[in-house]
């Protein structure tokens, strides 16, 4: 396999999803933006970009209202000792579901990052 175009981006790149046989593509990348990608010029518009992210945040939307409302405060996840080392636990901070691995080594919770998307198919940022 061999590269067959540099794309510049602004920013790290945390993940890349094809969008159809065209070859167009969206990122995502560390400052929490979705971009979209085309060859055609009328899907790069402003209007299109928002239409296709909207759809996108339709199709995965984040963890739900009863999710968060189950997920134990972070701010009590001192007295929820883990199990074993690696284990994950989602945690309410701040009305937002965090995925937190304990570590037996210090006897606490560290936090991995924010939960999104739905049961079965959420993805820890």
């Amino acid at each position: 396999m061999s590269l067959l175009q540099a794309i510049p981006h602004p920013s790290c790149v945390w993940c890349v999803l094809p969008i159809n046989s065209q070859g167009d593509f969206i990122t995502g990348d560390s400052e929490g933006v979705v971009r979209y990608f085309s060859k055609d010029a009328a899907l790069t518009s402003l209007d299109t970009s928002i239409q296709i992210t909207n759809q996108l945040l339709k199709r995965e939307s984040g963890p739900s209202s009863e999710d968060l409302a189950k997920a134990t405060k972070w701010e009590q996840s001192s007295q929820h000792r883990g199990k074993s080392e690696g284990q994950v636990m989602l945690f309410n901070k701040n009305n937002v579901l965090i995925a937190a691995q304990w570590s037996v080594a210090s006897g606490t919770w560290i936090e991995v990052g924010q939960v999104s998307g739905k049961a079965n198919q959420g993805q820890i940022n």
